[in-house]
């Protein structure tokens, strides 16, 4: 069984930004005063529902956080949405951060991108409990 978030889950956000360095995506800046993401010194368009997911997977990086707890996150503790929301969620990040922008442009094989898609996987599904942050 993966580890689980202490149900607590303790306020860890600093007043510095977190930086998360990922060879493959290059590297995450969190900014938190602005609540953006940015690679390199482009910023990623993320809602809030996205940001705080991301936050929250983030916290608790290569730890396997339970569905209900994303999901409660999203909503900012008010009554959550559906598992399928937090899958949109979840596949609207992995577009926005495993994803060259390039990509969307290049004229290549469906296929090909998706096996270099796999390489740069951060997020990880966690069968039947959740999800996991792993950059490398």
């Amino acid at each position: 069984m993966p580890p689980e978030v202490p149900a607590g889950l303790p306020h860890t956000h600093d007043a510095q930004p977190h930086i998360t360095l990922d060879r493959f995506n290059g590297p995450l800046l969190f900014d938190d005063g602005g609540i953006r993401l940015l690679r390199d010194t482009n910023a990623i368009g993320l809602t809030i529902a996205e940001w705080r997911i991301l936050r929250l997977l983030h916290d608790h990086v290569h730890q396997a956080v339970p569905r209900k707890l994303l999901l409660i996150a999203a909503a900012n503790g008010r009554h959550p949405g559906s598992d399928r929301s937090l899958d949109t969620h979840i596949s609207r990040l992995r577009d926005k951060i495993e994803t060259e922008p390039t990509w969307k442009t290049a004229r290549r094989p469906n296929e090909e991108i998706a096996r270099e898609r796999a390489l740069r996987r951060i997020i990880h599904t966690v069968n039947n409990y959740g999800y996991r942050l792993d950059p490398r």
